[in-house]
């Protein structure tokens, strides 16, 4: 801090006060500033001494700067609250005691190499003068380090020291120590090696990988536009990639579109959902032993407008049973004159007699008397009148136990359930 022209109304304690998250410090001193400005004969010289107080940036005061005055008149204004006023004294052009030049920065020691084992700490230092005091700061590849968790910065003494409890392979390249003040910049650059420890060869494993598999399915949803959207289903046998897609189109992670995982558990979460976002929505899991998908429908309707296409009031859910377990699907609809269709993984279904299909009014359902891991797949029932087709898609997953799928008598499972 500095005060260009003391007067008396400058008198008192100041304090310079450092903080920081651990703590603060604090450091006082007292200035009295004397007035010695009086009137005497003309020619009469008065020695006048007035003072400046300066800080540096460590907190430390800077030596007290005096001059001498010799006789003439100058105006000389001082500060009483919010009065000010004008005395007629005997002054003169100032004369003071010369500051020290400024310096440009200059690197008394340089940064040296650093070679690491991985884990190890990294200290870097080097040594700097100039006057004012420089600013220091320190890049890594070219962008600028600060201090946080990891990295340790400190500037004392004109020595200037970057630290690293913890050295890991992203803490190799080179780095620079900048250092600047008013008069210029300098720099000095190094390299720092890190090590990678080296672990002991160990023989491959052949461990039974398994194919991903869906323990819980994707389930369908009719909402409006605006609501807020979470599909999720549980995936078992560690899937190396999962994508989302939206009618066959890959999604891509964004803030509309947020992929998460927690588990086994992996969720699309879509924050607000428009009417062109209504469509099929599948669920890709894949490792090297196979792939899975899991389909549904997200519809999405606009309050008060009048539907253009069937609206389906209750729909089919995506279920999980064991082979030979029978299992039905069923809808409604907004009007009874509506002709309904199935089909699996894209293909109409047959009119056999290992299914069953039924229509009674607004009502439609799906049976399979004995389901075979054949019919695992993603179904779809479409709706149709005079205002449109709608259609929604489900998935169905046949759990094999003890027995493969060839094995199954078909007729001897339709003939049990019956």
């Amino acid at each position: 801090m500095e005060i260009s022209r003391a007067v008396p109304d400058d008198s008192g304690k100041y304090t310079c006060i450092a903080k920081n998250p651990l703590g603060q410090h604090e450091s006082s001193c007292k200035v009295t500033v004397e007035d010695r400005v009086t009137s005497s004969k003309p020619n009469t010289e008065v020695s006048h001494t007035s003072r400046t107080i300066r800080r540096t940036k460590s907190g430390n005061i800077a030596d007290i700067t005096s001059y001498e005055e010799s006789s003439t008149t100058v105006r000389k204004s001082w500060r009483d609250n919010n009065n000010t006023g004008e005395v007629t004294s005997s002054s003169s052009r100032k004369t003071r005691r010369a500051e020290p030049e400024a310096e440009a920065p200059k690197f008394q020691k340089n940064l040296q190499p650093v070679t690491v084992n991985e884990g190890e700490g990294i200290t870097l230092s080097c040594t700097v003068t100039g006057i004012p005091e420089p600013n220091i700061e320190w890049f890594q590849g070219g962008q600028l380090l600060s201090n946080d968790d990891v990295i340790h910065l400190s500037f004392h003494d004109g020595v200037a020291k970057l630290e690293i409890s913890e050295s890991v392979i992203e803490d190799e390249g080179d780095y620079v120590c900048k250092a600047t003040n008013t008069a210029g910049v300098a720099s000095t650059k190094t390299n720092v090696t890190v090590i990678v420890k080296k672990s002991a060869p160990v023989a491959e494993k052949r461990v039974a990988s398994e194919a991903p598999r869906f323990v819980e399915l994707l389930q369908g949803q009719n909402l409006y536009d605006g609501d807020p959207v979470t599909l999720a289903c549980r995936i078992s046998g560690k899937p190396d990639k999962i994508i989302w897609l939206m009618e066959g189109r890959e999604i891509k992670s964004s803030d509309d579109f947020r992929y998460e995982n927690a588990g086994d558990v992996y969720k699309l979460i879509i924050a607000e959902i428009f009417p062109e976002d209504g469509g099929v929505y599948t669920c890709q899991a894949s490792n090297s032993e196979g792939q899975v998908s899991s389909s549904c429908t997200v519809y999405v309707g606009v309050p008060d407008e009048e539907p253009t296409v069937p609206v389906f009031n209750t729909f089919p859910t995506s279920v999980l049973v064991d082979e030979g377990d029978p299992v039905t699907f069923s809808c409604s609809l907004d009007n009874p004159n509506v002709t309904v269709s199935w089909s699996k993984d894209t293909r109409p279904i047959d009119f056999v007699e290992r299914f069953t299909f039924d229509q009674s009014g607004k009502s439609a359902t799906f049976t399979i008397p004995a389901s075979l891991s054949t019919d695992s797949g993603n179904y779809t029932v479409t709706a149709k009148d005079d205002r449109g087709v709608n259609s929604w898609t489900f998935s169905l997953v046949v759990r094999i136990e003890d027995i493969a799928s060839g094995q199954v008598d078909v007729q001897n499972l339709i003939n049990y359930v019956q």
